[in-house]
C-alpha cells in the first residue's frame, strides 16, 4: 500500500490517456523475432537513444496506420517486401518522411536494394577473411570500421572531424538526383591478423570512401547500423547525428527540456479532460551486481525548463497530484514552464 500510494494519487491524470508522439519506429521484432531479454539490438538502441534525447515515439509494425505520423524510422534491419514497399511509397506520396538506416530497405533475401525512393545502389561488399560479410560486424578489436565527417544538416554541435563508426556500413553509391550529405573516410586498413594497430581500430586515412548519409526528397539514409552501434557502445556522436537528421525532418518537437540525458520525459493527452500531462522521471539504474540493475539513491534535479507543443494557449499549468500552480509563458504554439525540483518523479498537467 505504501509503495503504490503515490501511483494511486496520480490516477486522475493517467486514466483514458493517449500518447503524444513525434514519429514512429518500425519494430525489428516483426522481421527478426524477439523474446524476453533478447530483443533485436536495433530496437534497444532506438529505445536508449530516443529516451535520452526526449523524443516521443511509437513502435509500429507493417499493419499500423502510418498516416498518423509525420516521420517513420526504419532501424538497421527492416527488409522491404512488396507489401511494405507499396505502403511506404503511398505514405511518402502523401507527404510522409522516412529515415532508413543500414540494411533497412534491402529485399527480403538481401540480394538487392528494394526501397528505390532512397536513391542508392549497392556496391560490391567487403568480406572478412573467413568469407562472411564485413558489414554490420561488431568485434572487440574493431576490425572493420568506417569514419564519418559530419557535414551539412548533420554538423550541428559537431566538429567537422573524423568520428569512428564501430561497424562497417552498407556499401552504396548515390543515384542521380540523390544528395550525399556526408561521406565515409576509409581507415588505413581493416584490422585483421595481417595488419595490426595498437588496441583499437586503425585510424582514418582521410581518403574519401562511399556515401555515409544521403537525402532524396523526404527520405534520409544512413549507411551505418547506427542504432546497433549505439546499443553496443553508445557513442554520443551517433546520437547527435541522428538527432540532427530527425530535427531537419520535423516541424518542431512535442517536448524539449534543459535537463540531463538521464531524465526521462513522456507526454500523454487526456482529451476528455482537456489536459496534456508531462511525466518527468530521474532515476538512474546502476549495475552494482552481476544480474540486476538497482536504484538506491534518488538524485534530485532543480530548475528544469520544459517546452511543450500545444494546440492553443493553456489556462493553467500545475504540478499534480498536489495541484500546485506554476507560472508559464506561451508563444508560437509552445508553452514553457520551469519545475523547481524533480525528486525522482514529477507530473505537470497543462489544462
Amino acid at each position: 500500500g505504501k509503495v503504490y500510494e503515490r501511483v494511486e494519487a496520480l490516477d486522475p491524470w493517467c486514466m483514458k490517456t493517449t500518447p503524444v508522439n513525434d514519429f514512429a519506429v518500425m519494430t525489428a521484432e516483426e522481421f527478426s523475432g524477439g523474446r524476453r531479454a533478447h530483443l533485436p539490438a536495433a530496437n534497444c538502441g532506438v529505445e536508449n537513444m530516443f529516451d535520452q534525447l526526449g523524443y516521443q515515439f511509437d513502435f509500429v509494425d507493417s499493419s499500423s496506420d502510418f498516416s498518423r505520423y509525420p516521420l517513420i524510422i526504419l532501424p538497421d534491419i527492416i527488409p522491404m517486401n512488396d507489401a511494405l514497399k507499396q505502403k511506404i511509397d503511398t505514405y511518402i506520396a502523401n507527404g510522409g518522411k522516412v529515415i532508413a538506416t543500414f540494411e533497412s530497405g534491402l529485399s527480403p533475401d538481401g540480394s538487392s536494394y528494394a526501397f528505390d525512393q532512397v536513391g542508392i545502389e549497392l556496391l560490391e561488399p567487403t568480406y572478412r577473411l573467413d568469407g562472411t560479410l564485413a558489414r554490420g560486424q561488431m568485434t572487440d578489436s574493431n576490425a572493420y570500421v568506417d569514419y564519418i565527417v559530419p557535414q551539412g544538416l548533420l554538423a550541428r554541435d559537431l566538429p567537422e572531424i573524423d568520428f569512428v563508426m564501430y561497424s562497417k556500413g552498407l556499401e552504396v553509391s548515390a543515384k542521380e538526383g540523390t544528395d550525399v550529405i556526408s561521406y565515409f573516410n576509409r581507415p588505413y586498413f581493416d584490422r585483421t591478423y595481417e595488419h595490426y594497430h595498437s588496441h583499437r581500430q586503425a585510424p582514418s586515412s582521410g581518403e574519401r570512401g562511399n556515401p555515409a548519409v544521403t537525402r532524396r526528397g523526404n527520405v534520409i539514409f544512413f549507411a551505418s547500423p547506427i542504432f546497433t552501434i549505439y546499443n553496443a557502445r553508445a557513442p554520443k556522436w551517433c546520437m547527435m547525428l541522428m538527432r540532427n537528421a530527425i530535427d531537419a525532418m520535423l516541424d518542431g518537437r512535442v517536448v524539449t527540456h534543459n535537463g540531463p540525458s538521464t531524465m526521462f520525459v513522456g507526454v500523454n493527452d487526456q482529451q476528455d479532460e482537456g489536459r496534456r500531462n508531462v511525466h518527468l522521471l530521474h532515476y538512474i539504474p546502476e549495475q552494482r551486481c552481476q544480474q540486476i540493475l538497482t536504484i538506491d539513491d534518488v538524485i534530485p534535479l532543480y530548475n528544469i525548463e520544459v517546452n511543450v507543443k500545444v494546440d492553443k494557449e493553456p489556462k493553467q499549468v500545475m504540478i499534480v497530484p498536489d495541484q500546485v500552480e506554476i507560472p508559464f509563458t506561451y508563444a508560437d504554439g509552445v508553452v514553457t514552464f520551469t519545475v523547481d525540483k524533480i525528486d525522482g518523479y514529477s507530473v505537470v498537467s497543462i489544462s
